[in-house]
């Protein structure tokens, strides 16, 4: 089985969770509600060959997130 890990990281009141429910879930939420704590979402998809397992976890970050997405490499001096 092929695992495919997904961690969505965002600013507070953005549609993350919104996102994965519509994705994992098939259902739209329109209604905000705070994810208190990070929540991870299992998805099994099978075919005629392979089978793959979609995780996706749903953060949730009370801080500014600018330090998760700054992709800048930081050169290491030996």
């Amino acid at each position: 089985m092929i695992l495919l890990q997904l961690t969505v990281v965002g600013y507070l009141n953005t549609g993350k969770t919104s996102l994965i429910n519509s994705i994992m879930n098939n259902e739209i939420f329109t209604n905000y509600s705070h994810t208190p704590l990070p929540m991870i979402y299992y998805k099994v998809h099978k075919d005629k060959n392979r089978a793959f397992c979609v995780e996706i976890e749903d953060t949730s970050v009370d801080v500014d997130i600018n330090n998760f997405t700054n992709m800048m490499r930081k050169e290491s001096i030996n």
